[in-house]
């Protein structure tokens, strides 16, 4: 079996030696608290999606069961 010699993507080279060189340490400490911040806007992001993931499948069941009913009982209510 043949194992691959460069990059996946020819273009992700100079981005791969850029990424692991030692001068890009210092950059990426520079750029934590930025890194944070995305990190903890995702994370609400993915609560919000959550929630309203929740309240569509609420909102789809709760459709289906008034539409089972209105098919037992039709429209008794008016």
């Amino acid at each position: 079996m043949m194992s691959r010699t460069g990059p996946v993507y020819p273009s992700a080279g100079p981005v791969r030696a850029r990424f692991c060189s030692a001068e890009a340490a210092g950059s990426r400490r520079a750029n934590a608290p930025e890194v944070r911040e995305l990190k903890q806007a995702n994370a609400q992001l993915q609560r919000e999606l959550k929630h309203k993931d929740h309240a569509l499948a609420e909102a789809a069941a709760l459709l289906v069961l008034s539409k089972k009913y209105q098919a037992l009982f039709g429209d008794e209510d008016e």
